[in-house]
């Protein structure tokens, strides 16, 4: 007998059973249960025609049965419960089976609120058990029934036992927020607010002015639908509380976030529509756009042509031919600090021949590729569509013209690449036997095959993949070396992920069409691979972060943005998969598309969507470090090979710099990436090589980190072509007193077996490579105009190359103010985070005090200043507090120059501090004081020494309660301590960032109140005013007050911080100190005396 038989069985045993079978039904205390048994009060027997026995399985003492009929009259039992309350209840019913001796039809009737409902019952199985009958809703008291007929299969034993009523009462739901103040919630905080069981409730969560949403917690039952999203649901499960969870706004790491714009919808063909797309990109935080520009090269239709003013491919004709779509989406993203990259179909010609408006590639149906099956017929289809063979060197040659027209043009920010690939593996056999520059053409040149290779055949099926690895190479160095004013720019490409993602890449499915993309990414082919990842999150949820995981694997040291198909996908669940790469480590997103936003409801209704959900703050699009000559550590180099007897390039030639080798393409060029290199330049020795012509190798190639540098190599001897010196331009070059003079000159033709110096200042040389350098100007050659002239020369001529510089003084040195804190509110971030924010010393506080705020309570001048306030854990030598700018609300990251004094003003109400600066060696240019990034190693500046990852040491800071002090902190002449640097204060541009102020304990562990204003980089150290403790630049009551709590008395120790009142450079800070004090007292306000005698 299980609990719920042993309890409520006669009705006076209720009130003692109901805790013990609402605990076997629920976990819900409150909810109301009603049996009614066969011999309780509330069971009746209408015509006393059924009979009583008790058998094993019953419910209760014993149970009614009849046998069964099948015409009237029919006798009737009824159970009529007395309900508490009302509401929806569960009725289910209890009946002993034997099997087959039972009717499999038996008649319930159900009598409630809404009517009356009948229930059929097959009493052969599922006996000795609750069965349900179904919910309905019913009154409070005994107005609702249920009813049991003998009118059933006939001659059967029909049971009528138990009948129970079950109803859930309403869970409660709780709302809260943490922590307190910090944001608000729908429905508000507090409640309880009852909800029915399994309600689905939504909830959202506004964050508090310096707050963002970071996540929702629940008490009891389960978690919220997204705990990351700001606006989801909640099922009632349990009572329970709802917390949502709010945080200051942390730093937002750099991060792409693109959508693909796509040429058959809405996008950018009108001013009014490219107008609307910058729109919702900014609504959404997005900072990137994948315009596609060319979906096919001819004009027959929408999405045809190019979007550009191209004299390579017609114009699309469903543009104006007075608009260029390209030009006003760059002019308009870069107003908006949007990037725009520019999409194209590689291969894909036309549906039609010849292709309408194309009357090059019309003139040349040599360079499309077919199937085995059409080879040497003419123009053929590859599944619908005219394509271009990628292993023809004219058809690759004609593509990089095309990314050439638009990198040299318009100001884009990168080259994205679509149908990289084949569409069908059968493909890339010629439209004519008889041309020469075919990809089978090559493949037999170069392997010595005799015939037709069958697509299967292994080796020419790696040839096909090599002609598309061909064009994704040479692609790589000609976005680098494009005359582009957004360089460097991002080569990128949309990646091939069927099916599920395989442990080796050979195996996948964009392998086995040609797309090698891992060893694309391997090799620094691209910059950026963006897999598209377009899987139903209900669907195929493993693919996808399968794929995610995957790609982030074979990215190497460049960047994988996964590529969801959010038009796939609900918003939520887009939300979902965008949320696993971002945790997974993707460098970006980048969602198909911008007019097919989800499969659910209004395409535009994404942008505030995934704005309100994901993107909350906006982040800046990632540098590309590999791209910067003072963050890269490999450099490319590319060219081409000739032969010297024919002027032709050479196919299939081996070229070599240092380890590196690779191949040739069909026009003679080579890419070799991933060269060690510095930022000064690395010299190689480059040579070239093919059987059957002589080998070639140059000497003394600089190959520069991080930039692209281009050696063209010719087999063989040929005339030599005197060397051109490319012109020096602007002139007069305009040269700043006392900076070096460094001038790299290149050649436009030939080159160089030397070079000369003919006409310079002294001491000016040039090197072999051109690199003219070894003079500084003087403020006395200010004003005055230099000839240069250098000479390049080899055995075919010489060329010499003359030019001016003008030596212009430096601008004048003033001071620079980089936080006063007037234009701050109060209570606002300022230039430093709360105290707590560093992971290296939150550890060392208290939790409270823990104020860093804006305030109007103290200034040093003006009306403002930062206030801080804290308290260490203990007073041991260690501990300190690390107060950060990391991108600080007001003044983030603040720029300084390494080789000038750094000046700040502290009140210190109570206590004693060591004072440190941290400073960020980031080789930024920003302008002093200016957000000069985040990325680079800090070293301290001030400190003596480290403990660990504590500062030891510093510039003393005693409490002068109501006073301002200032300090100077000197990077020429302070000592410098690593933090996580060298102990070396350098940087390429001679400037970083005030990271954080140090503040270490000195002998107190506070609580500390702190104000800091007028942080500033001075021009150049003031001259010490013997007696100005405060630093304010007079002497005066401020500053005798301070030498009387620094008098120790005739030979006394000094205490520490009072040096500066030893005049009389003995041990102690006595009368005689004092007498000399008196010489040098100005008055507030007046200036003091440098050079009063106090020595």
């Amino acid at each position: 007998m299980n609990l719920a038989q042993a309890c409520l069985r006669p009705s006076y045993l209720v009130a003692a059973c109901v805790s013990l079978v609402l605990f076997a039904a629920s976990p819900a205390w409150s909810d109301t249960i009603v049996i009614v048994d066969n011999s309780d009060a509330g069971f009746t027997d209408y015509n006393s025609a059924w009979s009583v026995t008790s058998m094993d399985g019953q419910y209760g003492d014993d149970y009614h049965y009849k046998t069964t009929r099948t015409s009237s009259p029919y006798n009737l039992v009824e159970w009529r419960p007395s309900l508490p309350t009302a509401g929806q209840y569960e009725v289910a019913v209890w009946y002993r089976s034997t099997g087959s001796g039972r009717p499999n039809n038996a008649q319930y009737t159900v009598y409630h609120s809404g009517g009356s409902s009948v229930v059929t019952v097959n009493q052969q199985s599922n006996g000795s058990t609750w069965v349900l009958l179904g919910s309905y809703d019913f009154a409070a008291g005994t107005t609702g029934y249920v009813t049991l007929t003998d009118q059933a299969q006939r001659n059967k034993t029909i049971i009528a036992d138990a009948v129970r009523f079950y109803k859930q009462d309403p869970f409660e739901l709780t709302m809260a927020v943490s922590p307190p103040g910090s944001g608000t919630t729908t429905p508000a905080a507090g409640g309880p607010y009852p909800a029915d069981p399994n309600e689905v409730v939504d909830i959202s969560a506004t964050p508090a002015e310096g707050y963002v949403f970071k996540q929702w917690t629940v008490s009891a039952g389960s978690a919220v639908a997204n705990p990351l999203l700001a606006n989801t649901t909640v099922t009632m499960d349990s009572t329970k509380t709802v917390t949502a969870v709010f945080q200051e706004p942390q730093p937002v790491a750099p991060e792409f976030r693109a959508f693909w714009a796509d040429a058959f919808h809405e996008g950018y063909k009108t001013a009014a529509q490219t107008d609307a797309m910058i729109a919702r990109a900014l609504e959404g935080r997005y900072n990137a756009i994948i315009a596609e520009v060319l979906a096919y090269q001819d004009n027959v239709g929408g999405g045809h042509g190019a979007y550009w003013t191209s004299s390579i491919v017609p114009k699309a004709s469903d543009t104006a031919s007075e608009f260029d779509p390209l030009a006003y989406l760059c002019q308009q993203a870069a107003a908006n600090n949007l990037e725009v990259h520019c999409w194209l179909v590689a291969f894909r010609v036309s549906t039609t021949w010849p292709p309408s408006g194309n009357t090059i590639v019309a003139n040349h149906p040599e360079w499309l590729m077919v199937t085995e099956a059409d080879m040497g017929n003419g123009p053929a289809t590859v599944d619908g569509y005219y394509v271009l063979d990628p292993g023809s060197p004219e058809a690759q040659q004609y593509l990089i013209s095309i990314i050439r027209e638009i990198a040299d043009n318009y100001p884009v920010n990168g080259i994205h690449w679509d149908y990289i690939r084949y569409t069908n593996s059968s493909a890339g056999y010629p439209t004519s036997t008889t041309y020469t520059q075919s990809g089978l053409a090559r493949f037999r040149e170069i392997t010595g095959y005799v015939g037709t290779p069958a697509t299967t055949d292994t080796d020419w099926r790696d040839f096909r993949r090599r002609g598309i690895t061909e064009l994704v190479r040479r692609a790589q160095v000609e976005v680098a070396t494009a005359n582009n004013p957004r360089q460097p720019l991002r080569h990128s490409a949309a990646l091939i992920t069927w099916g599920n993602a395989p442990s080796d890449f050979t195996s996948s499915s964009a392998y086995g069409i040609y797309q090698d993309w891992r060893f694309w990414m391997e090799q620094g082919y691209l910059d950026t691979g963006v897999p598209m990842t377009y899987y139903r999150e209900y669907q195929y949820p493993t693919w996808y972060r399968n794929w995610v995981d995957s790609s982030i694997g074979w990215r190497y040291n460049r960047q994988m943005v996964t590529g969801p198909g959010i038009y796939l996908n609900s918003m939520e669940d887009s939300i979902t998969q965008m949320q696993y790469a971002q945790s997974a480590g993707a460098d970006g997103l980048s969602t198909y598309s911008y007019a097919t936003t989800n499969d659910t409801g209004s395409y535009w209704d994404w942008y505030p969507y995934v704005a309100a959900n994901l993107w909350t703050e906006s982040a800046p699009v990632p540098t590309m470090p590999w791209r910067n000559p003072t963050t890269a550590t490999e450099g490319t180099l590319f060219g081409r090979v000739t032969d010297g007897a024919t002027g032709l390039p050479v196919d299939d030639a081996t070229v070599q710099a240092g380890s590196r080798t690779v191949q040739t393409d069909g026009n003679g060029y080579y890419v070799l990436t991933l060269l060690p290199a510095t930022s000064s330049g690395t010299l190689y020795d480059v040579t070239g090589s093919k059987t059957g012509l002589p080998t070639t190798t140059v000497d003394g190639v600089r190959i520069t980190a991080g930039e692209t540098t281009r050696q063209d190599i010719v087999l063989g001897d040929q005339p030599q072509l005197p060397p051109t010196i490319a012109e020096v331009s602007p002139e007069p070059v305009e040269l700043l007193a006392e900076q070096p003079y460094i001038q790299q000159l290149t050649l436009t033709q030939g080159s160089a077996d030397s070079w000369s110096v003919l006409q310079s200042p002294t001491g000016v040389s040039v090197d072999s490579t051109g690199l003219v350098s070894g003079w500084t100007p003087t403020l006395a050659d200010v004003g005055n105009l230099f000839d240069f002239t250098i000479r390049a020369t080899n055995t075919g001529g010489s060329d010499d190359e003359s030019w001016q510089v003008l030596v212009v003084a430096p601008p004048p040195c003033t001071d620079t103010l980089i936080a006063g804190f007037e234009d701050i509110a109060d209570g606002s971030m300022g230039m430093f985070r709360h105290l707590g924010f560093s992971g290296t010393t939150s550890s060392h506080l208290l939790e409270s005090p823990s104020i860093s705020e804006v305030t109007s309570d103290a200034a040093a001048t003006g009306s403002k200043s930062q206030k801080l306030e804290w308290q260490f854990v203990d007073a041991t030598s260690p501990r300190w507090a690390r107060v950060s700018t990391n991108n600080a609300t007001d003044v983030p990251n603040p720029t300084v120059a390494f080789d000038k004094p750094i000046r700040l003003c502290f009140r210190l109400d109570n206590g004693s501090l060591r004072v440190c600066l941290g400073l960020r060696e980031t080789n930024t240019d920003a302008a002093i004081g200016e957000n000069g990034g985040i990325e680079g190693t800090i070293e301290w500046l001030g400190a003596t020494a480290a403990d660990g990852t504590s500062p030891v040491g510093g510039k003393i800071l005693n409490a002068r309660p109501g006073v301002w002090q200032t300090m100077i902190f000197d990077p020429l002449t302070d000592p410098v301590v690593a933090f996580t640097g060298d102990g070396v204060l350098s940087s390429t541009t001679n400037k970083g960032t005030i990271e954080h102020v140090g503040f270490a304990c000195n002998g107190t562990a506070g609580p500390f109140t702190l104000y800091i204003d007028d942080v500033a980089q001075l021009c150049e150290m003031p001259l010490p005013i013997p007696g100005d403790a405060n630093g304010d630049g007079d002497v005066d009551a401020e500053d005798l007050s301070a030498f009387v709590e620094c008098l120790s008395g005739a030979n006394v120790p000094r205490a520490g911080g009072c040096e500066g009142f030893n005049f009389d450079n003995d041990t102690d800070v006595d009368l005689d100190d004092f007498g000399i004090l008196q010489g040098c007292l100005s008055g507030p306000d007046v200036p003091g005396d440098p050079t009063c005698d106090v020595r």
